[in-house]
């Protein structure tokens, strides 16, 4: 009976949920001026530093695409797909996502390199991790003009170690050299509007590229790409006016760094994020709008604080 009465009641929730979002980005876009937008970047050399497979996708899957047509663009995995706790997953679950990554490389059109770090062991590694990424982006001077790293305030402490470490890198050396701009998405902890300064206005294609992409991550059993799709599409109501749609179909969303060691020094003890209940892709639809809105209430005003850069 309880099955029944969810399958009945889904498609409403799906309609509750969609709404409420695009009431949720729209209630909270800033002038256009305000924000960079990244579809107009050119002739630069841009690494994605991605956590594990899927990450770069899900955060700026049609970003990269637009991107390494007028750049070069490098995606760096900090793990490779093994699991300190197998939790269902087949047991060369490495070898599929691995072979996932090559996969959206081609779709993408760009490089990538694998560590070869665990899943969910990167704070106890993080020495080491330091030292893999300097060696990867800096040389007698920093390699790349562009980097992309995971939000400081995801919940999945993975995500936040990676940008910890590229802040410690950049922060070091901000003193005698020029360092790039760094830019962060957003994975399962959406960034909040306010803190948005930066953006990829996406159309129809990228809409479709970033399903295409989606589809091609067999291995997270525990992913509903739906929800991934519905926030892709509601936040392009950040940009779009009241009366005029136009061709914008949705957007992917960043928050441009302006002062990395302010940032690192705010940052603090992140485990404070560990018990947000942002995974919003991983939950079913009947609790999306549930923890979207237990996030907004309880979390976002710290994330703000955090993310007021001086």
């Amino acid at each position: 009976m309880k099955k029944l009465i969810k399958k009945i009641m889904l498609p409403f929730i799906k309609r509750a949920n969609e709404d409420f979002l695009v009431k949720y980005y729209k209630d909270n876009k800033l002038d256009d001026k305000k924000y960079e937008i990244l579809n107009d970047i050119g002739g630069k050399n841009i690494l994605v530093l991605a956590p594990h497979q899927d990450d770069e996708s899900i955060g700026l899957g049609a970003t990269i695409s637009l991107l390494s047509k007028k750049n070069k663009v490098h995606i760096l995995y900090a793990t490779d797909g093994r699991l300190k706790i197998n939790n269902g997953f087949p047991d060369n679950i490495d070898e599929i996502r691995k072979e996932e990554a090559l996969i959206i490389s081609k779709k993408l059109g760009v490089s990538i390199e694998i560590l070869n770090f665990v899943n969910t062991d990167l704070r106890g590694n993080y020495d080491k991790l330091k030292e893999d990424i300097e060696n990867r982006i800096f040389d007698d001077g920093f390699i790349f003009d562009c980097i992309f790293s995971t939000s400081i305030s995801e919940c999945t402490e993975d995500h936040r170690v990676l940008t910890e470490v590229l802040l410690d890198i950049v922060t070091d050396k901000s003193d005698f050299y020029d360092i790039p701009s760094i830019y962060l998405y957003d994975i399962n902890t959406s960034i909040p509007p306010r803190s948005i300064n930066a953006i990829t206005v996406l159309n129809k294609d990228d809409i479709d590229l970033l399903k295409d992409i989606y589809s091609v991550f067999k291995s997270q059993i525990y992913m509903e790409f739906d929800h991934i799709s519905m926030i892709d599409r509601a936040k392009g109501n950040l940009i779009i006016s009241d009366n005029k749609k136009g061709d914008i179909c949705g957007a992917e969303v960043f928050h441009k760094v302006k002062n990395p060691a302010s940032l690192k020094e705010r940052l603090g003890d992140s485990s404070r994020f560990n018990s947000m209940r942002a995974s919003i892709s991983k939950v079913g639809c009947m609790r999306f709008l549930k923890i979207f809105k237990e996030n907004e209430k309880n979390f976002y005003d710290d994330i703000n604080k955090l993310y007021e850069e001086k």
